[in-house]
């Protein structure tokens, strides 16, 4: 047990110390075998209007805790990340601590353009919208916009065929839709059509590949990429439901069954609600994404970044639409960064929590803003601070009668208002001792101390 805690500490000595960003197992020419991990401590204080409890709070969360294990094998790239910690949260029969796990490979050149391709194929990010993309530990501010909530997709199981280099970048991926670590269930079937992902564009050296944002090192020069995505699938329909009411994580709000009253979930949905679960639907996303990088003075560069999306779902009991997207701008310097970002939802007026055969509406057509300055501290290689203090207008806010308010643009809060309208299916109406939704102006302060190797 000694040995064991004795090396324990020289490893951690060794990550501290040294410049590397993962620790280097296996190097040859043939085998690459590399381990590495975050954390992220998250700090939140916020204030809001609560007729029941204080308007401010302050928590604190281990936000991530991750492992990764990635390599190469005879010209085939592995990688595979393990979630740990608070941040795994069961669903069902479903355990969600496998996010990654996949492998690539070259596999072609275009003899007409000489364009190479490669296949990826596994448990990954549906390569759809740059802020997706993006690894959590290169985010500019301690969470993704409120546009992330509206559109997100998050990993799935799949593969894409995506160019590798050159300056069109492309990739054409196929996925279940179910989301991740779906259990072997063998169910009677009604086909659709499978998730279907296009992002296409043009790469001027910001980014490895479609697949990948950033990681192309520093430039003096201007560097810069522009996509335009596109996703649809028809529902499979499995047993007693559909594959995207399968789905029980990274759910946005266009397919989460407590704000898609068109949607349901065998999980939650009552006896009496729960053929809305068997309900074939069409559902779809399109959108661009722009990037740039470009070098100010000497040691300084302006990030840029914009993304825009528009989505829908329908099916024979009726439909919802979302548009939304973000600006931001990020000013880096030697050891700090400075950084402004603006995002905002345009729902359409078919936002509701269903129940009881009664569609309970959550929002109304208002838009929701967001507006988060941010300072980034680089402490080295593997340490930062994250900061940002995002100014929520027109944010919906569910109260809960006799207990107290809940951002409902909080990351994790997108389920409240079937906690609160299914103790009171009455509640819209806002009576004392009730609950109802209203909308508020927020104020919220974060930080985010991340550690990776």
């Amino acid at each position: 047990m000694k040995k064991i805690v004795l090396l324990m500490f020289v490893i951690m000595a060794f990550f501290l110390s040294s410049d590397l960003q993962a620790f280097e197992v296996l190097k040859s020419p043939d085998n690459e075998f590399n381990i590495g991990g975050r954390m992220q401590i998250l700090g939140v204080i916020e204030s809001l209007n609560d007729p029941y409890k204080d308007d401010q709070r302050i928590t604190l969360f281990l936000k991530q805790s991750r492992l990764f294990i990635y390599g190469k094998l005879k010209g085939v790239a592995y990688r595979t990340e393990l979630m740990l910690g608070g941040e795994e949260l069961p669903k069902t029969n479903m355990n969600h601590s496998l996010q990654d796990y996949y492998i690539g490979f070259h596999l072609f050149n275009c003899r007409f353009t000489g364009t190479s391709f490669s296949l990826r194929t596994g448990q990954f990010k549906v390569p759809y919208s740059r802020e997706e993309l993006l690894d959590d530990e290169d985010l500019d501010n301690a969470d993704k916009s409120i546009s992330d909530l509206g559109f997100k997709l998050g990993r799935d199981l799949g593969m894409a065929l995506y160019t590798d280099s050159g300056k069109f970048a492309a990739s054409f991926g196929i996925f279940t839709g179910a989301g991740i670590n779906i259990p072997q269930r063998y169910l009677p079937q009604t086909f659709g059509i499978p998730l279907t992902v296009l992002r296409i564009g043009y790469n001027n050296g910001l980014d490895k590949d479609a697949l990948t944002p950033n990681h192309t090192g520093k430039s003096d020069k201007i560097k810069y990429a522009a996509y335009l995505n596109a996703l649809y699938t028809k529902d499979f329909r499995h047993g007693h439901g559909t594959t995207l009411s399968a789905k029980t994580t990274d759910r946005s709000l266009l397919l989460h069954p407590n704000w898609n009253p068109f949607i349901s979930s065998l999980v939650s949905a009552p006896p009496t609600d729960r053929q809305r679960s068997f309900e074939q639907a069409e559902f779809w996303q399109a959108g661009t994404d722009i990037s740039a990088e470009i070098p100010v003075g000497a040691n300084n560069t302006l990030q840029v970044m914009f993304e825009a999306n528009r989505g829908g779902f329908t099916n024979s009991k009726g439909g919802i639409h979302l548009t939304g997207g973000f600006l931001k701008g990020n000013l880096e310097m030697k050891n700090i960064e400075l950084g402004l970002r603006y995002a905002a939802l345009f729902p359409d007026g078919n936002f509701a929590y269903y129940t009881g055969g009664v569609a309970y509406k959550i929002i109304n057509t208002d838009t929701i803003h967001e507006i988060a300055p941010s300072i980034i501290v680089n402490i080295s290689r593997h340490m930062k601070i994250v900061m940002d203090a995002p100014i929520g207008i027109n944010t919906p806010v569910a109260i809960e009668g006799g207990h107290g308010a809940y951002n409902l643009m909080m990351p994790t809060d997108a389920a409240v208002p079937n906690m609160i309208l299914s103790a009171n299916p009455n509640a819209i109406t806002g009576f004392p001792g009730q609950s109802w939704i209203e909308r508020q102006t927020t104020l919220t302060g974060r930080m985010i101390l991340q550690y990776v190797f």
